[in-house]
């Protein structure tokens, strides 16, 4: 069924895969990686890699995935369609969902250290990995990777949010968390290769984050928030 500009439930649905799919730009531009740096390159341990071939990998994905996103969020403004996907709006109501999107985000990096047994935060554990690798550089590489990081967090917010609205033109019930199912059974089975305990984290998190923005009523910042937090915790 159509709604006004002539958008389906289906094409919100290809719009959400294909944001999927430029997530998965990454790996496409590890082939780059190989042509231009040959053995210097590390696929098999890509963090060991030198520290301009980790910056010019994430510059160049942080910037294919900026450049999609722009024209996205252009194209669906252009046709008066952003209000329905998602709210970019600001105001004191959305200060609590702030405030619970960190919560949980927190609640889900001490649930990751348990599975893995890493330190917290992640963000403060990656820097001083690569200054252990790098050296002065290392700084640089961190910068860019959290650049990086703030950049999958819109695109992943988006596909939640287009997952969303597919299941609302299809389905007529906006309460359920259709853009969390529509993040575990694209984004999130890229993640299974990493184990069952990684899977079972992964389902979990996206259902979570599924709700989250619906009870947000679909509000941009907590949304991102939660994501990025989720990212560097």
């Amino acid at each position: 069924m159509k709604e006004k500009g002539n958008i389906s439930g289906i094409q919100y649905f290809l719009l959400g895969l294909l944001i999927f799919l430029m997530l998965g730009m990454d790996m496409f531009i590890m082939g780059l990686d190989q042509w231009l740096w040959g053995d210097l390159f590390n696929i098999d341990d890509f963090f060991v890699s030198p520290w301009y071939v980790l910056v010019v990998h994430w510059s160049i994905v942080t910037l294919l995935w900026a450049v999609g996103a722009m024209m996205f969020l252009l194209w669906f403004r252009k046709r008066k369609l952003i209000g329905p996907v998602i709210s970019l709006c600001w105001s004191s109501k959305v200060i609590p969902l702030l405030i619970v999107a960190f919560i949980s985000s927190f609640l889900f990096a001490v649930l990751e250290f348990w599975i893995n047994g890493e330190s917290i935060p992640q963000i403060y554990r990656e820097y001083e990995n690569f200054k252990l690798e790098h050296g002065f550089m290392g700084i640089w590489v961190a910068l860019v990777q959290n650049i990086y990081y703030i950049v999958e967090a819109v695109l992943v917010v988006l596909l939640v949010a287009l997952m969303q609205r597919a299941g609302e033109v299809w389905f007529k019930n906006p309460s359920l968390p259709y853009g969390g199912i529509g993040l575990m059974l694209t984004w999130g089975l890229g993640h299974l290769t990493h184990g069952l305990q990684s899977g079972l984290y992964i389902t979990a998190f996206s259902l979570v984050f599924g709700w989250l923005f619906v009870k947000a009523g679909k509000q941009w910042w907590p949304s991102f928030l939660f994501i990025w937090l989720v990212f560097v915790l």
